[in-house]
């Protein structure tokens, strides 16, 4: 409850266990240079971030052309295996076992005293003469320090100033009376933390794995749900994407229109027209502004990236709106749609009646 990553040495260890054409794992690595991020396995793929050099990372998805899917604070992608390096696991110490303190040779006993050195306590055994003869002083053991557990604290102010809530590991599909709220955190032992935007982890997100002294913009001040967690990232599967499918996809249209209150796109075509339309927007009264997928089109709002075909095509789709806080300018929507054809489009701009986009629809 809130209380308040040369190569992987010489890309052996992940390249040597390459026998298939995908291997999905999970496995902190980090990044020997400044290496860029792409949306799919290739540098035919677009840049959608770059890592640091010395940048801790998940690597959860690798392909035989040696190129692996990594997870890390900002947009996840595609990074070369030759510029990562694996982290080995730290090999925990064999607990020390306690020494008793009760004797057990049933002729020997403990023996309490005190005299001006002050109190002390020995192992006294009989030797079987009558004569006594003292066993040297049992040791006494230090009191272990609990270890510490992984949390995470969020605070209400840029460089962790204001209000401080800290939470241990766990899963917040809503945040509540703390909607809204948060403007930068640390993380302890090991935790990492997820935050979106909505409830239920809809709408953008993003992960953490380092303190932050400002959230990112698309994030700051706007959290609705989050989870604090150790290890992989949980909730996250990978489709795989093999190589042979890896080609240049065609386009079939692209186009930049401005849609206005109750305008429908057919994505096939490029036409505005009510007919085969896939997408049709909304903006109310109320100010609340919305792109709807119609006529069995379906949507996929993903980290908000540039995902290209391939990356389009091995997304999970579903029915849906996609509304201005969930999809900001400058954000990648992909669309399937209702002739089951891949499509992405781009929010250039709202105005307080309407939406631009540039879209890309590809041929199957």
């Amino acid at each position: 409850m809130l209380n308040v990553k040369n190569s992987i040495y010489a890309a052996t260890t992940i390249i040597g266990i390459l026998t298939s054409s995908v291997v999905a794992f999970a496995s902190p690595a980090t990044s020997t240079v400044s290496l860029n991020v792409r949306t799919g396995p290739g540098t035919n793929f677009n840049i959608v971030d770059q890592l640091d050099a010395n940048e801790v990372v998940d690597v959860t998805e690798c392909h035989q052309d040696q190129w692996c899917y990594v997870s890390h604070d900002g947009p996840n992608g595609w990074v070369s295996v030759n510029y990562l390096r694996t982290i080995e696991p730290v090999v925990e110490p064999e607990p020390v076992q306690p020494i008793a303190n009760t004797p057990t040779d049933p002729n020997c006993s403990i023996e309490f005293k005190i005299d001006a050195s002050g109190p002390s306590v020995r192992t006294v055994c009989d030797s079987g003469n009558g004569a006594q003869f003292p066993q040297q002083p049992a040791p006494v053991l230090p009191t272990p320090v609990p270890a510490a557990e992984p949390k995470a604290c969020l605070y209400t102010g840029i460089n962790y100033t204001g209000a401080e809530y800290c939470t241990g590991v766990r899963k917040y599909d809503q945040l509540a009376g703390l909607n809204d709220l948060f403007a930068s955190l640390k993380l302890f032992d090991g935790a990492k933390v997820r935050i979106c935007l909505d409830n239920n982890f809809a709408g953008a997100c993003r992960t953490y794995r380092n303190n932050r002294a400002r959230l990112h913009a698309n994030i700051y001040k706007k959290a609705s749900s989050m989870e604090v967690y150790t290890g992989a990232a949980p909730g996250l599967t990978f489709v795989p994407i093999l190589p042979g499918v890896l080609t240049a996809a065609q386009t079939k249209v692209t186009r930049t229109v401005t849609l206005r209150e109750l305008r429908q796109l057919n994505l096939d075509n490029g036409s505005t027209t009510f007919v085969g339309a896939d997408l049709q927007f909304r903006s109310l009264l109320n100010g609340v502004q919305y792109m709807k997928s119609i006529n069995g089109a379906k949507i996929s709002v993903g980290n908000l990236s540039n995902r290209g075909y391939n990356g389009c095509k091995a997304a999970n789709f579903s029915s849906q709106v996609v509304t201005k806080r969930q999809a900001p300018v400058g954000s990648y929507i992909c669309v399937k749609t209702n002739q089951n054809r891949i499509s992405q489009y781009r929010v250039l701009g709202y105005t307080n009646t309407s939406i631009r986009i540039n879209f890309r629809t590809y041929k199957n």
